[in-house]
């Protein structure tokens, strides 16, 4: 396996940083990861190299304003910028859909069903883990109020992060990457925050609008985003194909907990038997000779990545 890096342009003033794994087997298979809010594509490499393992090609790209991507730190004009920028990416990698699932996190789960709401046909299957369909995170009264008026005369205007980590994750090495993370963003724009509103809006209207196969995967104590509202919008969507898994006990950072791997592993399979039929046939089963990295190694391993 290896990991390769590359750039996409977009227009003239962003570039998009992808990282690419490449099983050890010739694979037809391309699966994409894409993030959450704040963080970048590094963070989830132990997730693209289980995928790898079980002989998927992976992309994992960071969004723009995000990790070594380009762009105005955690700035939108409009959230349709993150749904063709991944058109773009799909472009630069002549993506077959029959032969493509796409994977995203909490921010990059709303990404992926906006994606799969704009571009019908660009990928076969979807998985969304933690979907931000819906916040359970208290924005103070003030900030929502002072912030919806700068996004119309101001959106640049940036506001520190109401979260608290340790409602996003129980692992004290991740909580501690947010802080010595040179990669990680810790505040917000005006107008970031209320783009993603309008998008979490228009999924909602357009729920109709997916057809793809959909697995959601959602953790049972989530502190972050609404996984009653997941569910809820999940029995919305036109697709027959759909499947709600709840991780119990995990919280809304389910790739920094204990059961990952096997969660991954999960996902990897489901999407896989979505697809097209491959000519070249990967195993989609991890073999039990390769040892799953401890947390400490993971993050470890990530921080030099970075």
């Amino acid at each position: 396996m290896g990991c390769q890096e590359r750039l996409v342009s977009v227009g003239r003033s962003v570039q998009l940083h992808v990282r690419e794994f490449q099983p050890r087997d010739e694979t037809d298979r391309t699966c994409i990861v894409v993030h959450g809010a704040a963080e970048h594509g590094g963070r989830h490499q132990h997730i693209a190299d289980r995928l790898c393992r079980a002989g998927w090609r992976v992309l994992v790209p960071d969004l723009r304003g995000h990790g070594r991507s380009t762009g105005r730190p955690m700035h939108l004009l409009r959230f349709s910028q993150y749904v063709d920028d991944l058109a773009r990416i799909y472009d630069a990698w002549n993506l077959v859909p029959e032969s493509t699932a796409q994977m995203g996190y909490s921010l990059g789960g709303l990404v992926t069903t906006r994606f799969a709401q704009r571009h019908p046909g660009r990928c076969q299957a979807i998985a969304l883990a933690c979907p931000l369909l819906g916040l359970r995170v208290h924005v103070p009264t003030w900030i929502y109020a002072s912030g919806r008026a700068l996004s119309l005369t101001y959106p640049w205007k940036r506001f520190s992060s109401v979260l608290n980590p340790a409602d996003v994750t129980r692992c004290p090495i991740s909580i501690a990457e947010r802080q010595s993370d040179p990669l990680y963003r810790h505040g917000v724009t005006a107008g970031w925050y209320f783009a993603v509103q309008r998008a979490i809006a228009a999924a909602w209207n357009e729920a109709r609008e997916v057809s793809n196969p959909i697995l959601m995967v959602q953790s049972g104590e989530d502190r972050v985003v609404d996984g009653d509202a997941g569910r809820h919008w999940l029995e919305q969507v036109a697709s027959r194909d759909v499947e709600f898994q709840e991780l119990p006990g995990l919280f809304h950072e389910w790739h920094f907990e204990p059961p990952w791997a096997k969660t991954t592993d999960s996902i990897g399979q489901w999407l896989g038997s979505r697809l097209a039929p491959s000519t070249i046939a990967p195993s989609m089963n991890v073999p039990s000779t390769i040892a799953v990295p401890s947390m400490e190694m993971l993050v470890m391993d990530q921080r030099r990545a970075a």
